[in-house]
Parts: structure tokens; sequence; C-alpha cells
């Protein structure tokens, strides 16, 4: 119990470091892009003592450090500034903004689990049998289409040739859950392709790494079929691995969605930062990323615990 809580401790230490060193990284990021906010704010023909008051409006003729925790302090208290470009609230427009790309990617990535660990696992079973590799070279093949990609043939094919779906917008669940259903189904589909095409190869992986293990055969020895004898003694230990590697490719989902929210034009963060950079609204492109990466580090931090919760073995490891 104690090797679980120390791992744990690690775990929560590493990502208040991390984002700790994310935020100083942002924030140099943002100060080394050429342009001043005030300046670009109020445009070319603005005064000299316009673009001072600007500056001393928007907080950028503060010192460096000030303005840092200026920043951090306000984010931990949930307010994220004041857009450059709009002069509004950036808080409220980027929470809805976050609540909509979350939606798509953990619902993109339950789908791939779904679907992943049950062909992973089958695929492991009938190792060699004509239909576990033809689910391996699926998965192979899944992997290498991009996400955006098999949007546009979604789109294609299921909105202008079938007419199964829309081909892009977004409804909010508490306007229509009929039409929040529709619109989700292709995003969710290509956003969940490659990962599902990723849970099937490494369920799979791990489930032929614990089936070659000496408990495994002791339990076949027993009269046990490898189905009962994987699902009673080997599912424990092949969970460990997969349970980490489904929390990084969700964390990579984050960053994948950007393309996605952009072809099926739905209102995420991707388009957000997106449509922030070409306004050079920096403050906006600041907060969005910091938020993304909070959100990255927060999903591979409780998969990390979780996989070290599962399997003792991860704690020993990351101790070595």
């Amino acid at each position: 119990m104690m090797d679980h809580l120390h791992a744990v401790g690690r775990i929560a230490l590493r990502y208040i470091v991390s984002l700790a060193a994310a935020s100083i990284i942002i924030f140099i990021i943002m100060r080394m892009i050429p342009g001043d906010p005030a300046e670009v704010s109020l445009g070319n023909t603005a005064t000299p003592q316009a673009v001072d008051t600007m500056r001393h409006i928007l907080g950028t003729d503060r010192p460096l450090m000030e303005q840092y925790l200026s920043w951090i302090n306000g984010m931990l208290h949930g307010q994220f500034g004041v857009s450059y470009s709009s002069g509004i609230d950036i808080g409220p427009i980027l929470l809805d903004r976050t609540a909509v790309s979350l939606i798509l990617v953990v619902t993109s990535m339950m789908l791939s689990m779904i679907v992943g660990v049950p062909l992973g696992t089958w695929a492991a079973i009938r190792n060699h049998k004509p239909d576990g590799t033809a689910i391996s070279v699926l998965s192979h093949l899944g992997i290498a289409v991009p996400s955006f990609l098999a949007g546009i043939g979604l789109i294609t094919l299921c909105s202008l040739r079938w007419n199964l779906a829309p081909p892009n917008g977004w409804v909010p669940p508490h306007q229509s859950v009929t039409g929040f259903l529709h619109h989700l189904v292709l995003p969710c589909c290509a956003l969940a392709l490659i990962q599902t095409a990723m849970v099937t190869r490494y369920v799979r992986s791990s489930i032929l790494t614990v089936l070659h293990q000496e408990y495994i055969r002791t339990a076949r020895s027993t009269g046990l079929s490898m189905t009962q004898a994987l699902t009673i003694h080997g599912m424990r230990h092949a969970a460990g691995p997969v349970v980490t590697v489904i929390g990084v490719n969700m964390a990579t989902l984050v960053v994948g969605a950007v393309l996605i929210e952009k072809v099926f034009v739905i209102p995420g963060l991707g388009s957000y930062v997106l449509d922030a950079v070409n306004n050079r609204d920096m403050i906006s492109v600041q907060s969005c990323v910091m938020m993304v990466v909070t959100i990255t580090l927060t999903i591979t931090v409780i998969t990390d615990a979780l996989g070290a919760l599962i399997d003792p073995r991860m704690s020993r490891t990351e101790r070595g």
C-alpha cells in the first residue's frame, strides 16, 4: 500500500512541476513573438499616447515577472484574461470551447476502447489464425490513416453521397440530444479511427506477453481454457501497460482534435486557438495553450496513477 502511495505522490509532484515549467515556457514563447499587443489592438494609425495607454490597460507595461504572476494567479481563480482583439473576458469562451473539445475527445476515446480492447484481445487469443492476422493487419493500416483524411472521407461518403449525417456544425446537448448525437458521430469516428488501431495493437501485444507467462500455463494445466485463464489470472497484469497507453493516446487526442474541429467546423479549443493566432490575440493563445497542456498533463497523470495502482510492477520499475 505504501508503495502505491509513494508512486502516486511522485506522479503528483511531477505533475505540479510539469505544469509550472509549461506555464513558464508558454509565457516566454508568447513574449518572443514579434509585435506589440497594444499596437495590434489599436491599429497602425494609433498615436504613441494611445498605445501607451493601451499597454497600461493590457498590463504589458509591467515587469515580466509581475505579468507572469498576475496571469497564473488569474488562472488559479478562473480568470483567463481579456482578449486583446475584442476586449471580452476570454474565460467563459475558453471554458465553453474546452467542454466541446473534451466531449469530442472522451467520446472518441471511449469508442476506440469499446472497439479496440475486444479486437486486440481476440487478435492475441487467435494469434497466427486467419482472423487474428486480419485484425493485426487492419490495425496497422488504421494507424497509417491521418484523422483529418478519415474525416474528409467520412464527409464525402456519409454526408455528401449517402446523406447519413451532417457534414459539419455542432449542436450543444442541452439544445437537442438528437442533433448533438447526429453532429457528433462523424468527427468522433474520424478521431477514433487511428486510436482504435493503436489500442488494438497495444492490447494484442500486452496480452500476448501475458499468455506466455508461467502462471497462464499453470492455469491451463488445471483444465481452464485460454479465455478463462486469461480472464481469471492474466487481465490485471495486461491492464497496467494498456491503461498507460490509452492515457497517452487520449492526451494526443486533445492535440489531434485541432484538425478535426477545423474539418467539421466544431467550436472547440482547436478552432479557437487558430482564430486567436490569426487575430494575433496572444493572451487568448497563451491561455488556450495552457489549457490544452493542463488537460494533457492531467490525463497523463491520472493514467500513470491508475497504472501504478493496477500493476505494482510499474511502481517498482519507476523506482529503478
